[in-house]
């Protein structure tokens, strides 16, 4: 079985009532795509071999740009796609995030005062028209970090 087959096996097992559309790559080094509908949400995931799993959340994607979020762990794409179904969650957190790594949460004096700091960055540059973003690179996986769970930690 394929690692793009074990990854949509291990994801129909966890929700075995979604749609799933897929479209298989030409050749072996290719993209397969598949679509994901529940009632709620939908996600588009690229499978590329050597790559990873590519995911496209929402209709957030336009033709022409790249995933929102990469893994390279077919294991953390499953924890990822079942966040975004089961639980609603586009955005990855820092709880999430340490959760995802197997990370306890440490809650420190110095990072409230980070916290506080990073706040006022975003209000500085919201408050001009902006918006910040942040982008994670791990071994493991490229993705968006949310910056809500700054303002709703203070």
């Amino acid at each position: 079985m394929s690692e793009f087959d074990n990854f949509i096996q291990k994801v129909q097992e966890r929700f075995p009532g979604l749609k799933y559309e897929i479209d298989k790559a030409e050749t072996k080094s290719g993209s397969t795509w598949v679509d994901i509908y529940s009632e709620e949400e939908s996600i588009t995931i690229e499978f590329r071999p050597n790559y990873g799993f590519g995911l496209y959340k929402g209709d957030s994607s336009s033709y022409g740009e790249g995933p929102n979020e990469i893994y390279r762990s077919q294991d953390l794409a499953v924890k990822r796609v079942e966040a975004i179904l089961k639980d609603h969650k586009l955005e990855v957190r820092l709880d999430e995030l340490q959760e995802m790594f197997g990370q306890a949460d440490v809650k420190s004096k110095e990072s409230n005062i980070s916290n506080h700091k990073i706040q006022e960055l975003i209000s500085f540059i919201e408050s001009r028209g902006g918006s910040l973003e942040i982008n994670a690179h791990f071994e493991e996986c490229d993705l968006p970090i949310s910056l809500n769970s700054v303002s709703n930690n203070m």
